[in-house]
């Protein structure tokens, strides 16, 4: 399966594989397409084209791609088993490989590794299940500096482990909810939450 994606003034071809069942990073969740909105109408006022980006569980690779042909360097990550959507990807796009770096990296995993920090940290859907809260939040102290943007986009389908996340990520970061205003008003939705977390001083 594909989907075109029309941004960064140009047409994206995405492929994913939603009947795959072993993975949940083999298809493009809503929360990845209003976080990649949200940045691209912001782009300027974040100035991306300079920005150094590291994506996390980025599944198959929408945000972090379309990012990378804004002019950021972008270090795209997820589990081993989609990164061959992601690889796929870029390469139907024509993404420049310069701009674009791959890694396999899981929430745990010794952050130093993907070489931080970074001026945007973004995710988008990974914070879905209890037991990887704790290691995320962990990560993002890891790649992190209080000069470093980073959004969490998500849908609350677990309330606990929405609440886990905000306990834990709020000990170490300011956390402020993306109004509706700032928003793409194209690719809002009332389901989907972006979070924009600065960690503390």
């Amino acid at each position: 399966d594909h989907f075109s994606w029309e941004g960064a003034g140009r047409t994206f071809t995405f492929y994913e594989e939603p009947s795959n069942t072993s993975s949940t990073g083999t298809k493009t969740w809503p929360s990845g397409k209003v976080l990649c909105k949200y940045l691209e109408k912001h782009r300027n006022k974040m100035g991306l084209d300079k920005k150094r980006v590291l994506e996390l569980g980025a599944g198959c690779g929408l945000t972090g791609i379309v990012l990378s042909t804004m002019g950021a360097q972008v270090t795209i990550t997820d589990q081993e088993t989609t990164l061959y959507l992601i690889e796929k990807n870029v390469s139907v796009n024509d993404v420049p490989r310069n701009k674009i770096t791959i890694k396999e990296f899981n929430f745990g995993d010794d952050a130093s590794l993907l070489v931080p920090p970074f001026d945007v940290v973004i995710g988008s859907d990974i914070v879905y299940i209890l037991d990887l809260v704790d290691p995320l939040i962990k990560n993002l102290n890891q790649v992190c500096t209080s000069l470093t943007t980073c959004l969490i986009a998500m849908e609350i389908r677990d309330q606990a482990v929405h609440d886990r996340f905000i306990e834990l990520a709020s000990k170490s970061f300011s956390i402020t909810k993306i109004p509706k205003a700032k928003q793409d008003p194209e690719y809002y939705s009332e389901f989907c939450i972006i979070y924009q977390l600065r960690k503390n001083d």
